[in-house]
């Protein structure tokens, strides 16, 4: 892409998000990612906290850990918002920013469901964790309920309708908000997928802050 998206087409859409929980993927309760050899214990640590803040936070690193202190957030807790929120939430908002600005066709959501087996995991809304909901049929059992068929259903219509249209929209067919500057709106999915207004998490800010 070049930097004004001269040689992008202005008519074509673009649909963008993240999950509620990305980090915690890598960052899983039980061990780190692909080191079962790891003791949570001795990597979740303060110092492992106060480094990866230092690093991702830069200037505002003192910000971030005293808003971790204020809402009594653990350890583990606050390295898996803090990496969430530097990696995938502050670019997301960078981005809905952009593409408001240059006034393109754009369609952006937020993926917040938490199935049971999820919910009994620790894992949360984590990284991929929507992508069952769009590419396989969900069956109410031990790891989905009821609910996660039905958001399912919702999220395949709408996937299926932003390839067919170019606008995401609900089995209703209630469209999905376009990315706007002037009233900023994505679409929450959790328990039903609804337009919200653009909500930016405390670290989200704190981070995005260092842009300017």
């Amino acid at each position: 892409m070049t930097a004004d998206f001269s040689n992008w087409p202005a008519d074509v859409p673009v649909m963008f998000g993240s999950t509620e929980d990305e980090a915690r993927l890598f960052h899983r309760p039980n061990g780190v990612h692909g080191r079962r050899d790891l003791d949570p214990a001795e990597v979740y640590t303060p110092r492992t906290l106060a480094t990866m803040t230092s690093v991702l936070g830069g200037p505002r690193a003192d910000d971030i850990l005293a808003d971790f202190a204020a809402r009594g957030l653990t350890t583990y807790e606050s390295l898996a918002e803090l990496s969430t929120s530097a990696l995938w939430h502050e670019p997301e908002l960078a981005t809905y920013e952009r593409f408001a600005a240059l006034g393109r066709p754009c369609y952006s959501y937020r993926f917040a469901r938490t199935s049971p087996a999820a919910r009994r995991s620790g894992l949360l809304a984590f990284h991929t964790a929507e992508l069952p909901y769009l590419f396989r049929e969900i069956t109410p059992g031990e790891d989905y309920d009821e609910i996660d068929a039905e958001v399912s259903v919702v999220m395949q219509h709408a996937w299926t309708e932003f390839a067919r249209t170019g606008v995401p929209s609900s089995p209703d067919g209630t469209p999905w908000p376009a990315v706007s500057g002037s009233a900023p709106r994505q679409t929450v999915i959790d328990d039903k997928a609804q337009s919200c207004l653009l909500e930016v998490g405390p670290i989200t800010e704190l981070i995005n802050s260092l842009r300017d």
